[in-house]
């Protein structure tokens, strides 16, 4: 099982330098990956009532493309993902031709982690189509894979055209592993069908069901679970931070929460360190080298 970071965005105060910090201790520490996340607009709570998720127009998302280019250039051995990319709010063809650049400047080290998203203010100011989201986001997938593999293709789909043209330079691998986000039904049979890995966002508590639904669905596609990839994200809050539907916990809990999801069979995991009593770059690196060392034991 491989160990990832994800990038505390909430914490590192428009500090380029922290950023560097943060990725470099990483690196050092053991950890395979850093995780990002992603998000181009926040909305303004108070004109929404009943509005309940975590971040807000003043949490400070670091565009995942663009950042892995930077964090490629001061490491040499990370991979990165971007978990998720929303890809619907998007052009694809624009997409394609920014992975790939972030890819070669990484030396082939992203995976693209992609999903439909929950905010339709972004959709609307992105001119984008949120009721079509998962329609547009299939053949996203399609086109892009089919724009990574050669410098010029024709493809005519519902949502897209393109008429032989195509981007350069090509990633290195002339493709990208696509992991799929969400634990929707939708969600899940797109990565069943389509994806190189899934990305369940969920808590340890609901490791087994959401494993076995997933075992299931992916046997409905005719695949196996052999070979495919899952990436868990595990929260690892202090004790008066019982953020995103999780209780309290402890250190303890947290190596436990990864013991469950090692026996799931997970091929990969995160660990989220924002909702910790860290408020600051060291203070996260300090809990990501406490959390990797009593692992180990």
């Amino acid at each position: 099982m491989k160990l990832g970071a994800v990038f505390p965005f909430t914490d590192v105060n428009d500090d380029p330098y922290a950023i560097r910090d943060f990725v470099q201790a990483v690196d050092e520490m053991g950890y395979d990956h850093i995780v990002v996340y992603d998000h181009v607009l926040g909305s303004n709570p108070a004109s929404r009532p009943g509005f309940s998720m975590p971040f807000t127009h003043l949490s400070p998302f670091y565009d995942p493309l663009v950042l892995f280019g930077h964090m490629s250039a001061i490491s040499r051995r990370l991979e990165f993902l971007s978990a998720v990319l929303i890809l619907p709010q998007r052009q694809a063809a624009l997409v394609a031709k920014q992975a790939a650049i972030a890819d070669v400047l990484a030396g082939g080290r992203i995976r693209l982690g992609v999903g439909s998203g929950w905010n339709e203010a972004e959709y609307e100011a992105l001119g984008a189509d949120f009721a079509n989201r998962g329609a547009v986001m299939d053949e996203q997938i399609d086109l892009m894979r089919a724009l990574w593999k050669a410098n010029a293709i024709s493809f005519k789909g519902r949502f897209h055209t393109v008429t032989d043209s195509g981007i350069c330079p090509l990633p290195p691998r002339k493709g990208m592993p696509i992991w799929i986000g969400g634990t929707t039904a939708p969600a899940m049979r797109r990565a069943a069908r389509t994806g190189d890995g899934w990305l369940p966002y969920a808590p340890a508590r609901e490791a087994a069901p959401l494993m076995e639904r997933f075992r299931t669905i992916m046997a409905e596609a005719g695949r196996e679970l052999d070979g495919f990839g899952v990436e868990a994200i595990m929260f690892a809050h202090g004790d008066d931070r019982p953020d995103f539907g999780n209780p309290a916990r402890t250190l303890d809990d947290a190596f436990a929460d990864a013991e469950v999801w090692r026996r799931e069979g997970v091929t990969h995991l995160s660990v989220h360190s924002m909702a910790t009593n860290a408020g600051d770059v060291p203070s996260h690196v300090a809990f990501l080298e406490q959390f990797i060392r009593g692992l180990a034991r």
